[in-house]
């Protein structure tokens, strides 16, 4: 009967504790072992969200994916139609295909999304602009946003090259649409009037990646032994359609993660990561994050320099380290299935964001100390918080991940 809940909790991939506690019910409720596939299922997908462009707000969707394992990585195969909306006016609409573990030697990750951005950040056409007090308070932090209507076409392959070791090549094309936000005062619109920008620009990116990973982790989301070292190179070209003019652009990643368990409930986990250009980008790229997983945004927040809200400021090139000390405070049940525990967490980060060519004087440094606490409900699945001080002053966050 245990296996047979445990079935239960782990066929909807995605789903957060509430249908993972419905399946645990049914689980138990009802033992037949055919009602419970081990080939590929329907789900229903419901998640939370908390910080980004929602803010606040909710994923809903379908799954359509294969059980879930023990070994890392945990999802072995999924496609999955979702839609997310928040409290901000952001939404989008995304069909992703996931297969980290469908085959011993190949990985697959695809995406198809359509987004509308309402709070994404703008500091000048070129990036060199900080926050000035008196304009944040008076209009508060929503004049250094503007609107952004993105559409995403993203793939990757990943081939096991021997052992540990895997060679990755992936592209991504996306189409942008830049507004000012209606009805308030923002710097975009600012520079709109001062003709420095169009009312909406429309641009069209193509990138093309190649890159390696060395990744010996017991697990991907709550690691506590192994490494990850990620190396990536991208080189994108890039359209305006408004004025007709055509740029080409390189980034860079070089990322490690560590992991050591140092007691039998206590693991340190280390991060450093840098992230270089050939030039200074648009705002609209340095938004965006040069990742070997799914794309990501925001130069700075939960992922790298926690405690910030993501797209405080900007940058092209951004460097950073982090470590991070995390316990078992209770370990309800030690499964590598279906763990339930309470961690316990201490954490620093410090990082450094510039452009190319840019005096060193004129540097952006920020940095993060704090502490929180996750409940791990499943393998993939945890909520908890973090407090703490930054350069900006103190700090609570809501999350639902560790940042690494």
């Amino acid at each position: 009967m245990l296996n047979d809940a445990r079935r239960w909790l782990l066929r909807d991939s995605t789903a957060f504790p509430i249908s993972a506690l419905h399946g645990l019910v049914n689980g138990y409720m009802n033992p037949r072992r055919d009602t419970f596939p081990d080939d590929w299922h329907w789900g229903v997908v419901f998640s939370p969200l908390f910080g980004g462009q929602q803010s606040i707000g909710f994923e809903a969707g379908i799954s359509y994916s294969l059980p879930r394992r023990a070994d890392p990585p945990p999802q072995t195969a999924e496609f999955k139609l979702s839609g997310r909306w928040g409290v901000t006016g952001s939404r989008d609409a995304t069909l992703q295909f996931r297969a980290p573990a469908w085959h011993r030697d190949w990985q697959f990750l695809g995406q198809i999304r359509l987004e509308r951005l309402q709070r994404t950040p703008y500091f000048g056409v070129n990036n060199q602009a900080r926050v000035e007090d008196s304009l944040e308070q008076a209009y508060g932090m929503v004049f250094y946003r503007y609107a952004l209507l993105r559409t995403t076409l993203f793939g990757t392959v990943t081939r096991r090259i021997r052992g540990p070791l895997w060679i990755q090549a992936g592209f991504q094309r996306r189409n942008y649409r830049t507004t000012a936000l209606a009805d308030d005062p923002t710097l975009f619109g600012r520079d709109v009037a001062a003709g420095l920008l169009r009312d909406t620009t429309y641009y069209q990116a193509i990138e093309g990646r190649i890159g390696l990973r060395l990744d010996t982790r017991d697990y991907w989301d709550a690691p506590e032994s192994g490494v990850l070292v990620e190396v990536m190179l991208a080189s994108g070209e890039l359209d305006n359609r408004s004025d007709d003019i055509h740029t080409s652009y390189r980034r860079f990643l070089l990322g490690a993660r560590e992991f050591v368990r140092l007691t039998s409930r206590t693991n340190l986990a280390l991060r450093q990561q840098t992230a270089l250009s050939s030039d200074t980008l648009p705002y609209f790229l340095a938004y965006e994050q040069l990742t070997t997983g799914l794309p990501d945004d925001g130069v700075i927040g939960p992922r790298s320099i926690r405690l910030h809200g993501s797209g405080n400021q900007l940058a092209s090139n951004q460097t950073f380290t982090s470590f991070e000390v995390r316990h078992k405070l209770i370990n309800f049940r030690e499964d590598p299935v279906i763990p339930l525990r309470l961690w316990a967490l201490g954490f620093g980060d410090y990082g450094v964001l510039y452009e190319p060519k840019q005096d060193q004087a004129t540097f952006h440094y920020q940095w993060a100390l704090g502490a929180g606490l996750r409940l791990q409900l499943h393998k993939a699945s945890m909520v908890g918080f973090d407090f703490g001080v930054t350069e900006l002053g103190a700090e609570l966050v809501v999350l639902t991940y560790f940042a690494f």
